[in-house]
């Protein structure tokens, strides 16, 4: 099984060609390579390998010698930017990639068996090319299992899955899991799916991003889109995945023979193993989940079992449209929040979450649009509060508001400090 890739790093390089190079290990779930040269980067070394453990947790390593010094290149994976490379003095670099993530790593938001792997220089050549090794035979599909402690994934083939009681999902990989995992706390992450125009870039759940053929990348924003690497010349020959009778087939096209076809560029290398085979097949289900933050919801074209797995809401066939989803509420939506601005001094309104609003101390003022009065009520922030008795229903109410404040509104002040059900006692 595999993935398109994507994940950000710092400091690496790519991937050659072929399993004549490197040896798959099927046995251990280990694949290595070494790198191949091209005539934009004469005497340029490397190698990779990949360690694949339960399906969902694994080790990239590359590394590379004989680059230009001081420089950067881009590092793509299954034809999608994985992040920027940066050389040191003696051309030499390397990055590490690992889910879960170490303190030296960068997120491991793919699989890298059987795909492309291209580092790219600022003109759009690429310097070191090939194809990482899979020992993928085509019999094992993606199967999330229930569990005590959630789904997990894992790879079976079809017979084995409906024996564990587990759900077949679109997905081409357990990397990323499509089994309602979600990336660990702290890392930015965005989801990047292969297009015929290009990669996309899209502000969605992990485990709809991996039903949609996409991958993680560490990012903060899809503004700029942080999936698509400085375009090749026209006239360099990709693999080309393109529609055919039974899925998506690999043609070897030019760049531009390939857009023209409306296929998805898969990145330089052989059709041998095919790299397409992780490219789910066209969807005809409209499904509505929730964005990564929880604040929308939105329609993707994924399959019935695929959206009960990541706990969407079933539209039924057909395609997505404006709309689609605008009866089905997303989990956390976008409150008023009053915050304090930057300098302290006032209160603003902004858009936030339920969550977000909570965790940076804001005030909930519902679901709406922030206006100029919105949050007029809130004090600004080193202005105390107390216990304020105004009259209300022929009595006294407490409630929070500063000295001036109560003075001016007719009130009697009782101290600062929250209010009690004592507050308003003996007046």
């Amino acid at each position: 099984m595999k993935a398109k890739g994507l994940v950000r790093c710092t400091l690496a390089v790519a991937l050659a060609t072929g399993l004549g190079v490197g040896m798959s290990e099927a046995a251990t779930n280990r694949a290595k390579t070494d790198l191949v040269q091209t005539a934009a980067g004469p005497g340029a070394k490397g190698k990779a390998s990949v360690k694949v453990k339960q399906s969902t947790k694994g080790k990239f390593k590359l590394s590379a010698q004989h680059l230009s010094p001081r420089s950067s290149y881009e590092l793509l994976v299954g034809g999608i930017k994985v992040g920027e490379i940066h050389t040191s003095g003696r051309g030499s670099g390397k990055a590490r990639f690992a889910n879960p993530k170490g303190p030296k790593d960068d997120l491991l938001g793919f699989d890298p068996r059987g795909e492309s792997i291209e580092v790219r220089d600022a003109t759009g050549h690429d310097v070191l090319t090939g194809n990482m090794p899979t020992d993928d035979d085509g019999t094992k599909v993606t199967c999330c299992i229930p569990h005590d402690s959630g789904a997990e994934c894992e790879d079976r083939t079809d017979a084995e899955c409906t024996t564990a009681g587990g759900t077949v999902v679109a997905a081409g990989s357990c990397l990323p899991d499509p089994c309602g995992a979600t990336p660990p706390a702290g890392v930015a992450s965005v989801c990047c799916i292969p297009d015929d125009s290009g990669p996309e870039c899209d502000d969605i759940s992990q485990s709809a991003c991996a039903m949609r053929g996409g991958v993680l990348v560490e990012a903060t924003s899809c503004a700029p889109n942080p999936c698509a690497g400085t375009p090749p010349p026209a006239d360099d020959d990709v693999q080309c995945c393109i529609a055919g009778t039974s899925g998506e087939e690999c043609e070897d096209r030019t760049v531009a023979q390939c857009a023209a076809a409306g296929g998805i560029n898969k990145g330089p290398g052989t059709c041998t193993p095919n790299p397409c085979s992780d490219v789910p097949p066209p969807a005809d289900h409209m499904c509505c989940v929730a964005n990564a933050a929880g604040s929308e919801t939105e329609c993707e074209d994924i399959d019935a079992a695929s959206c009960a797995v990541v706990g969407g809401t079933s539209k039924g066939d057909g395609v997505c449209a404006v709309g689609t989803c605008d009866d089905v509420p997303p989990p956390d939506p976008d409150v008023m929040c009053c915050l304090p601005n930057q300098a302290g001094t006032e209160i603003e309104c902004q858009d936030r979450t339920a969550t977000q609003c909570a965790a940076q101390g804001g005030v909930n003022k519902g679901a709406g649009v922030c206006s100029a009065n919105t949050c007029a009520d809130v004090p600004p922030p080193g202005e105390v509060t107390g216990q304020c008795c105004q009259r209300h229903n022929g009595g006294f109410e407490c409630r929070d508001r500063t000295a001036v404040r109560c003075a001016d509104e007719g009130g009697h002040y009782q101290g600062d400090g929250a209010c009690t059900l004592t507050s308003c006692d003996g007046l």
